[in-house]
């Protein structure tokens, strides 16, 4: 990994991992700012490539000053008002063998929230709120507590299986077609992936049921 200091940030890189390449963003009050590029078919330019123009163009911004705050309030049926941490409850949490139901830790905003059990290892769930363009490409259709949404067994290794479930759908401040979602990712060591699937979908659909209970018109 290599670190640099541009200004008033703290860059890091890392090397290339096959099509894939981070770089992080350390400001002066201590937050990060992750930048992933990522190359998805043949003759896409180079992902380092694309992570290190998106840093350049941060740091800059960035050098200019505080960034102002959003003017615009969230629209009210928007999973940006709700606490990512409290969509699942301690009930819904025993579901995952050796979990605390304390979070572990808690992202931007409130957005995504971690959960493990004490050794940190044989179990964990994270839920983040996040946005797509498209998300019949990840993984396969199912239903989650009435809701279409796709289930990717192993996507974060043989253990895991993440769960995309989309909220709303809205056009962008470019004209583009937006998908609001949450990401619910389970991992369980040494577990049969079937199960821990099985039981992801379970939390997603825990998590559906309280996005329902918490915003109007839902």
């Amino acid at each position: 990994m290599a670190l640099r200091r541009v200004g008033n940030v703290e860059v890091a890189s890392l090397k290339r991992d096959g099509d894939e390449c981070l770089r992080f963003i350390t400001t002066s009050d201590r937050q990060q700012i992750v930048v992933n590029g990522k190359r998805e078919g043949a003759g896409a330019p180079d992902p380092c490539a694309l992570s290190d123009a998106a840093v350049d163009h941060t740091v800059a911004v960035l050098d200019q000053g505080p960034v102002p705050r959003r003017s615009a309030a969230w629209p009210a049926d928007s999973l940006a008002r709700l606490n990512a941490c409290a969509l699942l409850d301690p009930a819904a949490l025993t579901q995952v063998p050796g979990l605390r139901s304390r979070p572990a830790e808690r992202g931007f905003a409130h957005w995504t929230c971690d959960w493990a059990s004490p050794d940190g290892q044989r179990s964990y769930v994270q839920l983040q709120f996040t946005q797509d363009n498209d998300l019949s490409d990840n993984g396969r259709p199912a239903k989650v507590a009435g809701t279409a949404s796709y289930v990717s067994p192993r996507e974060e290794g043989d253990d895991s299986c993440v769960v995309y479930t989309p909220h709303r759908t809205f056009t962008d401040s470019v004209g583009d077609r937006t998908i609001e979602l949450f990401r619910l990712t389970l991992q369980e060591q040494g577990e049969r992936n079937a199960e821990v699937c099985a039981r992801a979908t379970a939390l997603a659909g825990a998590a559906v049921q309280s996005i329902a209970k918490s915003l109007p018109g839902k």
